[in-house]
């Protein structure tokens, strides 16, 4: 006899024998039916006037965690179950996505034991390509890593490996959404990932335009050369990182890229190196605009705008002023130094206002900014977060997530108002809030 807990996990209806039947109950009180429910909703899901997603997923959710063997068991078999008068129906991408989205909404411990045992079972393509998207929807890295893993026993034939690339790149796009420390274990495990899978899983990483994926595409560039080409063309849409050292390790190896004899490749990294906004690109992106063809051209023009947001249009203009600027290191730079490093209140504020008007010097000057927002003086502190938004410098974001808990009102503020201009994020004026977005 099949254990009533059983019968419930499965969605199967359970009586004693002589027990009178039960009154059928309302959906939000499902239990014994929630498997014929789920069913119902699924193929409503494909009628002409069907409601909309989000009633969909409401409606599954009401079934509640009965549902919930029904759900994995149609996802194993990529196939909605005969009901009724009805046919089975294989299952379509919507009524797939409906599915995992209810998953999300039920607990998560039954759905995930549901598909451990379904894993025992002998191995099948179904079952890998089942276990991508539940643990995409449920799990974290390490266990979308090992849906890879399960998957390439099935990549020889050319259809099912069409079938588990989409569910890489969908189920990539959706963990990282849902868990952005993600990307630390798909950046360990990427090497172990097989070749075939690894352009879905940039690809769906990429449509996040996460920018801690800046150490997964440095990654790739350094050492899959195969797939550059991908990581070229995601760091163009990639926001920058919060972390200086990956967001140099990066904008490193798409410089090596303005290199290339390919001008389509040269072309990525110039438009990468802009999307990034690195200003030590600058000088070689002027290089270029006096040498390069006129498609590379138009890229560098739109590159330096992007990069400095400043709006020169011709070589001339950019020329003079880069050398306003190489003007300005040569009579100033080291002045300005000095007055930073000054403990007169005046000299050093004054002295941040200066350098702030000079991104293109902010490897020299940020890290006197950063100090300066811990100074004893409050308008000292001001001056330096203002200074930081105009620097543009990523160095500077742990120091203002600090300062967003200043006893000074104006230094705090201060501080919100450059890390929002720097990482293009509006969030609550929080430290744990935005060490938590940008992973710090």
């Amino acid at each position: 006899m099949v254990p009533a807990a059983l019968l419930i996990l499965l969605g199967l209806p359970s009586a004693q024998a002589g027990a009178p039947p039960a009154p059928r109950p309302q959906l939000s009180a499902v239990r014994d039916d929630a498997g014929r429910e789920l069913n119902r909703i699924l193929r409503r899901s494909r009628d002409a006037d069907r409601p909309s997603h989000l009633e969909l997923v409401n409606q599954l959710e009401a079934l509640g965690a009965d549902a919930i063997g029904p759900a994995i068991q149609i996802l194993v078999q990529r196939s909605v179950p005969a009901l009724d008068d009805a046919t089975p129906q294989i299952l379509s991408e919507p009524q797939r996505t409906l599915i995992v989205d209810a998953l999300e909404r039920w607990p998560a411990a039954p759905a995930l034991e549901r598909l451990e045992g379904e894993l025992l079972a002998p191995p099948s393509f179904e079952r890998a390509w089942a276990a991508i998207h539940v643990w995409s929807a449920l799990g974290d890295g390490r266990l979308f890593l090992r849906g890879a893993e399960l998957a390439k026993a099935h990549l020889e034939s050319k259809k099912r490996r069409e079938f588990l690339r989409s569910a890489v790149q969908i189920a990539a796009e959706r963990l990282v959404r849902r868990r952005p420390d993600a990307l630390v274990d798909l950046r360990a495990g990427y090497d172990g990932v097989d070749q075939r899978l690894r352009l879905p899983l940039l690809a769906g990483v990429g449509a996040t335009g996460d920018a801690r994926a800046a150490e997964l595409f440095a990654h790739v560039l350094d050492t899959d050369e195969e797939l550059a080409p991908a990581a070229l063309a995601q760091a163009q849409v990639l926001a920058r990182s919060p972390d200086p050292a990956v967001h140099e390790r990066l904008c490193d190896e798409l410089r090596e890229r303005l290199s290339s004899e390919v001008a389509s490749v040269r072309i990525a990294a110039i438009r990468a190196l802009g999307a990034q906004r690195d200003w030590r690109s600058v000088e070689r992106m002027l290089d270029l605009l006096e040498q390069g063809a006129s498609e590379e051209q138009t890229s560098v023009l739109w590159a330096l705008r992007r990069a400095t947001g400043l709006e020169w249009r011709g070589i001339d203009s950019w020329r003079a002023w880069h050398a306003s600027e190489e003007r300005w290191r040569e009579e100033r730079l080291e002045f300005v130094l000095g007055q930073l490093s000054s403990n007169a209140q005046r000299q050093v504020v004054a002295a941040l206002e200066e350098s702030a008007a000079h991104p293109l010097f902010a490897d020299r000057t940020a890290p006197w900014a950063v100090d300066a927002l811990r100074a004893t003086s409050p308008t000292v502190r001001r001056a330096a977060a203002a200074a930081l938004a105009r620097l543009d410098c990523p160095l500077a974001y742990p120091a203002l997530i600090e300062s967003l808990d200043d006893d000074d009102t104006q230094v705090a503020e201060a501080a919100h108002n450059a890390l929002m201009s720097l990482s293009g994020r509006s969030l609550a004026p929080q430290s744990d809030v935005w060490r938590a977005a940008l992973l710090l």
